[in-house]
């Protein structure tokens, strides 16, 4: 008897280190590390340097970066990380204090970026400002939103990661060359589809389009602002605006945006769209945005 619980206890301790060993070696993972703030720049770094490294994102289910706080893994996942991507201007990335400690790591993907200003400034203001103005000291944040700002951000982290890696430059090249070859088509498919357009005006709930319709002489009309409520006086403004443009579409981020967007569409008779500015497939996200525009074109 004595023996063969000896004989069971010792096949149950094999077992269960077995399992540990499983565990520990699916676990495992030496890669360097890069970290992003946002899904899209996860996709487009992937994009150059495919799985030489592990890409942690920072806000990987699309909460709201002016009130998001990493979390602990994030923050250790920065301080041993090769380079942290930044967009710029999120209050999160400010707040994680990197300065001090390790400034060579932070690097911003705005970089280079023609910034708009104003759509972020003042709640009552419901049209987009198309030329950068210095007057507005707060920038807008979703540089992401725009194929030709893809293609500067994603430059930035080639240089970036050449660096760390200079082993694999020419490999990166590359795959950046293939990458921005395919962004410079999607620009020029999106600006011959949109220039076609006999209306030039959507309407978004949050100001998250601003370098997009940039990019193609549209014209945003965002309903409200930073997750903020807007007046009733405000709101019949906004649909009386959207009438004038003939708004046939109304994009809104589906368990972020206010209830009050089913109000705005039904006063204007547009039609709701659901989109996620930051969700993983960023490319996809962008052609939707322009089918739905050229819907019935």
């Amino acid at each position: 008897m004595k023996t063969k619980c000896t004989y069971q206890a010792t096949a149950v301790a094999l077992t269960l280190l077995a399992i540990g060993a499983g565990c520990r070696s699916n676990d495992a993972d030496d890669r360097p590390v890069l970290v992003v703030s946002i899904e899209p720049q996860k996709y487009m770094l992937e994009q150059i340097v495919g799985d030489d490294f592990k890409i942690v994102t920072l806000m990987p289910n699309g909460d709201n970066p002016e009130t998001f706080e990493p979390s602990m893994s994030g923050r250790m996942a920065v301080d041993k990380a090769d380079a942290y991507f930044t967009t710029g201007y999120f209050p999160f990335e400010s707040n994680l204090n990197l300065t001090a400690d390790n400034p060579e790591i932070i690097i911003s993907t705005s970089e280079g970026i023609d910034l708009i200003y104003g759509t972020h400034a003042h709640v009552d203001e419901h049209h987009t400002f198309l030329h950068a103005d210095s007057t507005h000291q707060v920038p807008d944040p979703h540089v992401w939103t725009s194929v030709r700002n893809a293609r500067m951000m994603s430059r930035t982290m080639l240089e970036t990661v050449k660096r760390i890696n200079p082993d694999k430059a020419d490999t990166y090249t590359g795959n950046f060359n293939r990458f921005d070859q395919r962004l410079d088509s999607l620009d020029r498919s999106f600006s011959q589809r949109l220039d076609s357009l006999d209306h030039k005006s959507f309407l978004v709930w949050h100001p998250s389009l601003s370098y997009f319709a940039r990019d193609y002489g549209l014209e945003q009309i965002a309903v409200g602002s930073e997750g903020k409520e807007s007046s009733m006086n405000s709101m019949r403004r906004v649909i009386d605006d959207a009438r004038a443009d003939s708004v046939s579409v109304f994009f809104y981020q589906r368990d972020v945006d206010s209830r009050q967007a089913e109000a705005v569409n039904s006063g204007v008779g547009s039609r709701l769209v659901p989109i996620n500015t930051s969700q993983y497939d960023w490319e996809d996200g962008m052609i939707l945005i322009v089918d739905e525009l050229t819907a019935g074109k």
